[in-house]
């Protein structure tokens, strides 16, 4: 018996369950159905960047910056931070849109230099200029180790009295007069008042009530060697052009490329093994970008499984569906880690208080996806496997609908795809309705080209 269970130990578990204990919750139950951090958070790239176009989420990941770089007094151990700064590049045809990013950074009073063509030659001598025009530069930001960060949150979890039972499988969350009642597992029934559901992508099939606008999908990442000889200044990289990005580890980095995904029924049945087209092109990436880097060699090569909502945000709430206990935290896009130890900390707030008081949230409840509301996605820049340019399909939405959407990506350009969702993330409340309705009532061809005209406006 339990008072709250946790189900899932990736680092998003982890995390509230250290902040619960932290806060004194006592009689915490962690289910993991394999082992710590066996999931996907140890896939993460463990980027640590602000450079977010969701001002909230830019909060989020400021506090857990902090977080990460206190890491040793705040949760004891070591995450793994290197603060090697966090380098956004772009192009002329994307500046505007990563300019307002980082002018809302600058707003925040956040540290964020905006670097032009030649500061940024000089920041990282190693980069082919080719088609750049700046950069937004984080000296705060860096990356941490996805992995550590979790077994630290649990072994400083574990000293506050929290119980972890891995191998532990739960098959079905319970529920009796509206009320949590406990949980049944691949090792019996467990009784508990409150259960927090934080499986990331095995969150599906446990949800109690109306599924979660949540689809699977596949990507890709691989980790390649540093050519002996080859001085580098060691950072964070992103490049809005190629959809490159890198981090140093140690004698490795990790390469990653924007890159078409695969959906997915099952996020336990997929292709482990690295698509040739994508290697191919993170290659031609890498070494257009870093020529420096042309002979690294790959070292090793990792699938993983990301679950994304419409709006690319999670979903961090609780009671969910008129339950008194049950409480969500799920749908983190592939990008959790680096909001983690903030995102623990309100979700612990929400469990033990009612609401989360030291971060904010509210911006992350599932109701506003009732109805069958789908926000406009918003990636950002830097956001590594999520693809900037393919939005998360609607499966809410009339297949005609659906197909007439396919239809008008297929008219633009790459670069106008690229400049798509920056567009419609700035629509205001005064002219999404009249979109909306252009949209569903003109012809493809009337919109494409009303978008084109509209994004060379805005983006030339």
């Amino acid at each position: 018996m339990a008072d709250i269970i946790i189900i899932g130990g990736g680092v998003i578990g982890a995390s509230t369950a250290f902040q619960l204990a932290r806060r004194g919750a006592k009689d915490v139950l962690l289910l993991e159905a394999k082992t710590i951090c066996a999931g996907e958070t140890q896939k993460s790239g463990g980027f640590v960047q602000t450079l977010w176009p969701n001002i909230h989420e830019v909060r989020l990941i400021a506090k857990s910056r902090e977080m990460f770089r206190d890491w040793a007094n705040v949760v004891g151990g070591d995450c793994g931070w290197t603060q090697g700064g966090y380098l956004n590049v772009t192009g002329p045809q994307r500046e505007s849109a990563v300019r307002a990013v980082y002018q809302m950074l600058i707003d925040e009073g956040l540290p964020a230099e905006w670097l032009d063509a030649e500061q940024l030659a000089r920041l990282q001598p190693m980069l082919n200029m080719d088609g750049l025009s700046g950069a937004s530069w984080e000296p705060a930001s860096g990356w941490a180790n996805p992995i550590a960060a979790t077994r630290a949150f649990i072994a400083a979890a574990q000293a506050q009295g929290v119980v972890v039972r891995e191998g532990v499988r739960v098959t079905q969350i319970l529920v009796d007069d509206r009320k949590i009642v406990g949980v049944e597992t691949s090792q019996g029934r467990i009784a508990a008042r409150v259960v927090l559901l934080a499986a990331g992508p095995w969150s599906l099939p446990l949800h109690l009530g109306e599924p979660l606008p949540i689809v699977i999908e596949r990507g890709q990442v691989l980790y390649m060697n540093r050519p002996p000889g080859v001085a580098e200044r060691e950072l964070a990289f992103y490049d809005e052009i190629t959809g490159l990005y890198t981090h140093p580890i140690g004698d490795k980095r990790l390469v990653g490329i924007d890159y078409e995904l695969d959906r997915l029924a099952n996020p336990d049945e997929y292709a482990r093994s690295l698509d040739k087209a994508y290697v191919d092109s993170l290659k031609e990436k890498l070494a257009f970008r870093f020529p420096a880097l042309a002979g690294s060699e790959i070292v090793s090569e990792l699938a993983g499984v990301y679950d994304f909502t419409p709006d690319a945000q999670p979903i961090m709430d609780g009671p969910v569906g008129g339950i008194a206990g049950y409480y969500v935290a799920t749908g983190f896009n592939g990008t959790g880690f680096k909001s983690s130890p903030a995102t623990g900390l309100g979700m612990a707030e929400i469990i033990l208080d009612g609401a989360a008081t030291s971060v904010d949230l509210k911006h992350l409840t599932i109701e506003r996806f009732a109805g069958g509301a789908r926000p406009a996605p918003l990636y950002p820049p830097g956001a590594g496997p999520v693809p900037i340019a393919k939005p998360t399909p609607l499966p809410s939405l009339p297949p005609a609908l659906v197909e007439k959407l396919e239809a008008i990506r297929a008219m633009l350009t790459a670069a106008e795809r690229d400049q798509l969702l920056p567009y419609m993330a700035s629509l205001g409340a005064d002219r999404l309705p009249a979109f909306a309705s252009a949209l569903i009532t003109r012809p493809a061809e009337e919109v494409a080209a009303y978008l084109r005209t509209e994004l060379a406006a805005r983006f030339s």
